[in-house]
């Protein structure tokens, strides 16, 4: 027998309904008859092998065969017996906030003095814990990561006993023809940031000469045969212009683009200006008639991403002070510490994280808990980021602009809706 998912997202929009799966991303649009013969076969508990004594016609019988298919592939429909535990986590672990740059946006407002942990003894211990998780992803990060005199060490030893993927955040002063091939063989992927397009845009927040060693990294970890690179660049008012800069950029590097929004925490706080509104433009032209009878009728091409937080990722500070995120880390709500966990199997796996009165304020946060948004019918697919969204509340003018247009944009993708 199936049951709905307890991530269920149910959207409602006059005769036609979205359900989806908030935690696999997947959704499905059905008309709000057929969604409402769904609820009934399930609450009798009649599985698709006994739809051929529900419906009289046999193309009907095919039809919601198809969408029970469909459901069950897309962790819509899970089977009755199924409690959906967590079964991968993601931690970003900042092993320093210590740095050697001092950029003018950075979240963790790191420094370039001192180190918060620079006790090897506690950072083993901090190891030790995060591979008890059996995380499929584990990032290193700062701060600088390589500024540890114990960096290398510390990634051999992590390496040794987690064999998913294993990443490493860095501005890339510290990679070397030295070093690059051992690197290469510890980490899968590498990451480093940039924030320019030249030296001299990138010096501007960044500091001089850093996109000269940039450069000079992605050669090296290329020649050790790192396929894996990606490049970095925080989107700011001041650099938006050289977005598209960017991307020819890791075009002709053969790298990937990861382009992000600015978050005015942190030393960044220091730069409010820098946030980057939203496009506002509200073009009254009209889309052609078959395009939105096609929107209507059709299943929407439209991304739904969640929040990581909510789903298994955790930013771990060098303290071993857990956080849902780098941004959410500048509040100094630590969700608990790693190192005080004694029963890592129920805390993650049994999601005993949730009990938490951290966590429940963050789940406060999800857009579609906020009042004004309660009501929505495009409201999952409208913000990704809970710390985003946090800030744009804070900005009646620019939440209004923003929800007008995301609003027009999405009712006529999801619904075919002018």
């Amino acid at each position: 027998m199936k049951k709905f998912t307890k991530h269920l997202l149910i959207l409602k929009n006059n005769d036609q309904v979205i359900i989806g799966n908030k935690y696999e991303c997947t959704f499905l649009k059905l008309s709000a008859e057929c969604f409402s013969i769904l609820e009934e076969l399930l609450q009798k508990g009649i599985d698709k092998d006994g739809y051929g004594k529900v419906f009289c016609d046999p193309e009907d019988e095919r039809y919601f065969i198809d969408i029970y298919d469909k459901l069950t592939a897309d962790k819509i429909l899970v089977d009755e017996d199924d409690d959906e535990r967590l079964n991968e986590f993601n931690i970003q672990w900042e092993v320093t906030n210590k740095c050697n740059l001092h950029c003018r946006h950075c979240l963790a407002d790191a420094v370039t003095t001192n180190c918060i942990n620079d006790d090897k003894e506690k950072i083993f211990a901090i190891a030790d814990k995060i591979l008890e998780i059996r995380p499929q992803l584990i990032t290193l990060t700062g701060g600088e990561p390589m500024v540890l005199p114990f960096f290398f060490e510390l990634s051999e030893y992590i390496r040794s006993k987690h064999k998913n993927e294993l990443d490493l955040m860095t501005n890339g002063t510290f990679i070397n023809a030295g070093n690059a091939e051992r690197i290469t063989k510890l980490f899968d992927a590498v990451f480093i940031s940039v924030d320019g397009i030249d030296e001299a845009s990138c010096s501007e927040i960044r500091g001089a000469g850093v996109f000269g060693k940039v450069m000079d990294a992605i050669g090296f970890l290329k020649a050790a045969g790192q396929k894996n690179i990606s490049l970095s660049y925080v989107l700011t008012s001041e650099n938006m212009k050289y977005e598209k800069d960017f991307y020819r950029l890791c075009s002709e590097l053969d790298v990937k683009p990861m382009v992000r929004a600015f978050s005015p925490v942190g030393r960044g706080e220091e730069h409010k200006d820098w946030y980057v509104p939203e496009n506002t433009d509200m073009t009254d032209e009209k889309a052609p008639p078959e395009i939105a009878e096609k929107n209507r009728n059709g299943q929407p091409y439209v991304e739904f991403g969640s929040c990581g937080g909510r789903y298994a990722s955790y930013n771990i500070g060098p303290d071993g002070n857990m956080y849902w995120c780098a941004p959410y880390e500048s509040e100094g709500k630590a969700i608990d510490n790693i190192l005080e966990i004694s029963d890592t199997e129920s805390y993650f796996y049994g999601e005993k994280f949730r009990q938490s009165a951290v966590y429940k304020e963050f789940e406060e946060k999800m857009p579609e808990n906020y009042k004004r948004c309660s009501d929505c019918c495009v409201k999952y697919f409208c913000w990704r980021c809970p710390f985003l969204f946090e800030q744009a509340v804070k900005n009646n003018e620019q939440f209004n602009n923003y929800c007008r247009s995301q609003k027009k944009d999405l009712m006529f993708s999801l619904w075919g809706v002018e």
